[in-house]
């Protein structure tokens, strides 16, 4: 019988099938055909139990599932009958008992030995008491499966594709409805946590997987790109998402873009304010309550006060006004008050004029409507946006600003997108779907992913022909000496070695596809010229005016401009499709070209096969040439047999671009050709464009195609056709100018710190700001992210957002004497009262932790009072006791409490030349320990490089605390001008993670400012680019004793201020990128990053800020470690850190990590591309036995 119900449900869990056969023969035993008996028979009450299990089980109601359930069953109870029936008279199989036996449960007798007995009767036990052999724990666990399954099922509130049990179609709700039973109203947070962690998630369509047995990790505030090939379900994934298919907890709101909205007579700003569904209710309920309330007050003002309706009305009042509290309260966190501008500002940045605005939403095209959609899901600001090919209906403008827009978006952004340069923009992490499962890459935009992928796929490869050809020596031997006497303990040692070993899948195929265009017959100039072209739909709405274009075989051309400027209409014009209001355009009478429209789906028969479809429209080939053509453009095997309907967008198109090249065209015309395709169909479209003989005209928002095909760019705006005197990337720092200049009011999101300071590390920054907290800075820029390091207070001041933190009470002192010690918060002031004493022990474990709790209380109150809090930034020495000890306490617990939090640190590391302190290597090194596994970003300011500076480049003698603080505020300042000025490189702690740290341990970066001065000698400086750019490469200019031409930078980024020429600027950093070629890495592409800030530092015209990420670091590290194992061998002092209650095995710990750190350093100093492919060439997989 079990195998017969696994024929009928080959899914079914074993266990289940093994209790159900178990089950029937048990109560077969005790079937009696007494027609007397009352009630059914055990075996009847059995049949009915299991068919319900087995229905149960199968996952589905259909009634032809169940008929071939019910028959199985019916057939053996019938075969169970008449083997009774057949069999001699016996004894009573039953004996009807007065009254019924309780067994106790700790006598578990089977059901089997009770029946030969005669002393149980199976019929005065229910269906679900009936004993059997199989394993409890089994059926147990299969219950709970089952049961699990059905729960699921029963709560789900969303259908999607893959659904089996649907509470309500999807086609049946409104857009209110629909969004309020995926987002229930939350009134509180209640302090939960909104980063996902999902474990043994599967996702199916259509009976395919897309996901089995993989988990979904998201952490709140990243943003992630999913990427993979087309068809592997990522759209599905969303989907799965969006309608808690996955169990994401009801806490956290998600919105997906998905689809367009439906057009009525609603304008678009009261569109996108009423996708907010919540604020909507809310409103209306408050402006409900207050009319209530208001009905209430006139009705008990004629009423007594001790009448018992007068008592009845207190209560509801009472009562309603508690709600309309609650209300409010919830409207106000929503800042339901700025909602009408932040709508404005969002459909202004995506292409909607003030006019546009107050358009109907029927109005808008298809295109348009999707941008309504998108601006819909920005406003709500869920907990998680989803967001599917965003660009596809953008234009570069418009990408740039949803790109600005989503860096600064302070909840979780899940974006499916083939855009490598918004993906490089955008995301702080990456999600690569393939295979049924989820890769993740921390910290990674998709060039740094690309790369590491390929180093993965690299070293699988590598171990799995290692261990396939160890496999097969090992294997070699044991047949060889199996049965020899002499060796057989060997072989079997080697069996035993073989069996112990890992199976290691072999590396996945790789993807890969590749597009050609036919050969081109050459033609005699002029190919296409379109001469003062002007064109109007109507004669008093004129689209172009006086449009010069010409093109040639050898022209590679991109077109950009906003949407709706005339792109697709210049496109047209050229083919012929629209004739010119006025001009000439004139083309060669031989000329083919070959036209690739944006919606090309619209041209195809989705009802038949490619292979019909081209047959039917370009007929007079065979099967096996439009097969070959499809195949040139990766449709191959069975794919170009399907009906089209079936197949992929990016599948589609690549049908399309086989039919446009069947016409053998001279020059491709091709409008948003990228939309759709995957990034592997993406570069290879760009290659064959490269490689195709004839010219090419392009209309595209994709930065990464419009840059690697097209030789010129010319722009659509403003009626007018020009070329553009740059490449894409001006063009976009162009458009990115002119939203910042018409920003306005808008409200923009920064990324607000909050500064710590521990220890005696006293750097002042920077902020405009006069010794009372009033701005008097000259730019509207400075004051636009003052709210990065500052909080407004009453009188239009400002107050540092800082907490400055000291176990010696007497070192605050200096700070408050200062020019700008009444700024800070006396309250934010924590000290102790005996000092550390220069012992980490007592900052670390004793001193330390009597106070860190008052310090974190500070911290959670500057917190909570962040609008957009992304990380911490502490100050901190690595030599003292309350820097380095309570400092990077103060890290681990601000860690602890804040996960998903940035963590940024300008660390001081100790000098003998700068202080007489012995054991500063401990100090440092035990900090150390710590930074590596807590911090994110750590920049190193050594003392010793400062001592250096001042004493041979600025000549100093005797430098003070002054001369060196000067230097690393210097430093400080260049470093963060990027997070306290709009639209500048690194413009958030996390961007600047993504962009500089390529391994998760290795983010310890050098720093150098030029030019450099002592205090009061700024203002008689004057320096070139060419000067500040050799000055800021310079070893002796670098604030860490390491040089780095000792090691090779992994990546570096450099920021320029004043009134600098950026292409001069680029220019330099070129130049010195190729004459020192050797001291970067060649495997990281783009290491080098460059940003240009048109304010100055005070004192200065123009200065320059490196930020370096180099493996000579490592020198510094040696330094401190030398110290540290000199002492450590001797165990000298150390019983001052063990008399605190520390450990010895921490300071081994902490060497040896520092150790590791090392080794990591060297290991990518020395790996390159081509000396790693050598070392794998020459590497012996296995050893030869003799």
């Amino acid at each position: 019988m079990d195998a017969e119900i696994r024929a009928v449900l080959p899914n079914i869990d074993p266990v289940i099938s093994e209790y159900s056969a178990g089950y029937l023969t048990h109560a077969s035993t005790a079937w009696s055909n007494d027609e007397d008996a009352a009630g059914p028979s055990p075996l009847d009450e059995a049949a009915s139990t299991i068919t319900e299990l087995l229905l149960s089980a199968s996952g589905s109601q259909g009634a032809a599932t169940q008929d071939k359930i019910r028959s199985l069953v019916e057939k053996w109870v019938d075969r169970y009958a008449a083997a009774s029936n057949s069999q001699e008279k016996r004894g009573p199989a039953v004996k009807r008992l007065d009254q019924t036996i309780q067994v106790s449960a700790q006598r578990n007798v089977s059901s089997t030995l009770a029946v030969a007995t005669g002393s149980v009767d199976l019929e005065s036990a229910n269906a679900r008491k009936v004993e059997s052999k199989v394993d409890k724990k089994k059926l147990e666990k299969a219950e709970r499966k089952i049961a699990a399954k059905q729960n699921k099922k029963t709560f789900k509130t969303v259908e999607y594709e893959a659904s089996r049990l649907l509470s309500q179609t999807e086609s049946a709700q409104s857009y209110e409805e629909f969004y309020m039973a995926v987002n229930p109203l939350q009134m509180g947070h209640g302090g939960k946590s909104k980063d996902i962690k999902i474990d043994n998630i599967d996702v199916s369509i259509g009976g395919n997987r897309i996901l089995t047995d993989t988990t979904l990790t998201l952490s709140y505030g990243h943003r992630y790109g999913l990427v993979g090939h087309n068809g592997v379900g990522k759209s599905t994934l969303l989907r799965a998402l969006s309608r808690r298919e996955v169990p994401i907890p009801t806490h956290i709101s998600i919105l997906h873009v998905e689809q367009e909205i439906t057009g009525d007579d609603t304008p678009a700003l009261q569109a996108v304010l009423d996708a907010d569904v919540w604020r909507k209710v809310l409103l209306k309920e408050q402006t409900e309550i207050t009319q209530k309330l208001a009905e209430i007050e006139s009705q008990r003002a004629s009423m007594a006060d001790t009448s018992v309706d007068a008592a009845k009305l207190d209560k509801e009042r009472e009562a309603l006004d508690q709600r309309l509290g609650d209300v409010q309260a919830k409207l106000a966190e929503m800042e339901s008050d700025k909602a009408e501008s932040r709508a404005a500002s969002i459909l202004a940045g995506l292409g909607f004029s003030p006019e546009r605005q107050q358009f109907a939403t029927k109005t808008f095209s298809g295109g348009w409507r999707m941008r309504l959609a998108l601006a819909r899901a920005l406003f709500c600001e869920p907990d998680l946006l989803l967001l599917d090919e965003p660009s596809n209906m953008l234009d570069v403008p418009s990408i740039t600003f949803l790109s600005n827009y989503l860096q600064g978006y302070p909840s979780t952004v899940l974006v499916v997108s083939h855009d490598r340069a918004f993906l490089n923009e955008v995301a702080t992490d990456i999600i690569h779907q393939h295979s049924q499962r989820l890769d993740y890459y921390r910290g990674a935009n998709f060039d740094s992913f690309y790369a590491t992928k390929e180093e993965r796929k690299k070293t699988a490869k590598r171990e799995y022909e290692n261990q396939m050809a160890q496999r097969a020596h090992l294997q070699a031997f044991i047949d060889k000496f199996r049965y020899n006497a002499a060796k057989s303990s060997e072989a079997q040692s080697r069996i035993k070695k073989l069996e112990r070993m890992p199976v290691l899948e072999p590396p996945e195929t790789e993807y890969s596809v590749k597009f050609k265009f036919p050969d081109v017959e050459k033609l005699s100039p002029p190919i296409v010229q379109m001469s003062d072209v002007t064109f109007g739909y109507t004669k008093d709405k004129i689209l172009l005016k006086n449009v010069d274009l010409d093109v040639q075989l050898d022209s590679r051309i991109g077109i950009v401009g906003p949407n709706g400027a005339g792109k697709t209409t210049v496109l047209k014009l050229l083919i012929g499709k629209l004739q010119p209001t006025s001009g000439i355009i004139s083309q060669h009478p031989r000329l083919r070209i070959g036209y690739f429209a944006q919606h090309h789906v619209d041209a195809l028969d989705l009802n038949t096969s490619a292979v019909s479809f081209m047959a039917k429209t370009y007929p007079g080939r065979t099967d096996e040439e439009y097969r070959r053509q499809l195949g040139a453009f990766g449709i191959t095997g069975t794919t170009g047999l399907q009906k089209m309907a079936l197949l992929s967008g990016g599948q589609k198109s690549r049908v399309a671009f086989a039919c446009l090249a069947l016409t053998n065209p001279h020059i491709l015309v091709m409008d948003e050709p990228s939309n759709h395709l995957d990034i592997e169909a993406m570069d290879a479209l760009a290659e064959a464009l490269k490689e195709f003989q004839g010219g090419v005209l392009m209309v595209s928002h994709d930065v990464t195609m419009l840059q690697t095909v097209c030789t010129s760019l010319w722009v659509c705006e403003n009626g007018t056709v020009e070329k553009f005197p740059g490449d894409v990337q001006a063009y976009k720092k162009r458009i990115a100018a002119q939203a910042d200049a018409a920003e306005g009011d808008a409200d923009t999101f920064s990324a607000i710190q909050v500064h710590l300071q521990t220890g005696q590390c006293t750097i002042s920054g920077e902020h405009g700001l006069d010794s009372n907290g009033v701005y008097n800075g000259t730019s509207e820029l400075q004051l636009e992210r003052m709210n990065v390091y500052f909080n407004e207070a009453s009188g239009n001041k400002y107050v540092p957002r800082a907490v400055l933190v000291d176990l010696e009470p007497g070192t605050m002192d200096a700070v408050r004497a200062g020019p700008f010690g009444q700024l800070f918060r006396p309250d934010n002031f924590v000290f102790g009262q005996s000092g550390a004493g220069n012992n980490w022990a007592k900052g670390h474990y004793t001193e330390g932790a009597e106070l860190v709790d008052q310090v974190l209380d500070v911290v959670r109150r500057e917190a909570e009072g962040c609008d957009c809090l992304q990380g911490f930034q502490i100050t901190h020495s690595l030599g003292g006791g309350t820097g380095a000890g309570m400092g990077t306490l103060l890290i681990s617990k601000i860690r602890e409490e804040f996960p998903d939090r940035m963590m940024a640190t300008f660390s001081v590391v100790p000098s003998p030349k700068v202080s007489d302190t012995v054991v500063e290597p401990y100090n440092a090194t035990l900090s150390v320990h710590q930074l590596v596994e807590n911090s994110d970003e750590t920049f190193c300011i050594d003392n010793e490089a400062l001592y250096d500076i001042c004493m041979r480049t600025l000549k100093l003698s005797n430098p003070s605390y002054g001369d060196l603080n000067y230097l690393v505020s210097a430093v400080m300042s260049g470093v963060t001008v990027s997070l306290r000025f709009p639209g500048q490189l690194n413009s958030d702690l996390r961007k600047l993670a993504v962009n500089m740290v390529p391994f998760p341990r290795l983010h310890f970066f050098m720093v150098g400012f030029a030019p450099l001065t002592s205090r009061g000698a700024h203002s008689f400086r004057a320096v070139s680019v060419p000067e500040l750019t050799q000055q800021m490469f310079d070893p002796k200019n670098m604030m860490a004793a390491s040089d780095f031409r000792n090691g090779r930078y992994l990546t570096c980024s450099a920021i320029f201020r004043g009134k600098v020429s950026m292409k001069e600027v680029e220019d330099q950093m070129r130049n010195v990128q190729n004459k020192n070629s050797s001291y970067f890495v060649e495997w990281i592409p783009n290491n080098v990053q460059t940003a240009l800030c048109s304010i100055p530092p005070r004192g200065l015209k123009m200065s320059s800020t490196f930020v370096g990420n180099s493996t000579a670091i490592q020198e510094l590290f040696k330094r401190i470690g030398e110290q540290f194992t000199a002492m450590f061998r001797r165990k000298a002092f150390l019983h001052w850190y063990t008399g605190e209650g520390m450990d010895e095995m921490e300071f081994t710990e902490a060497e040896s990590n520092m150790n590791d750190l090392v080794s990591e350093y060297q290991q990518y100093q020395d790996a390159g591309v081509d000396e790693e492919e050598e070392e794998y060439e020459e590497e012996a997989p296995v050893e030869h036995e003799e």
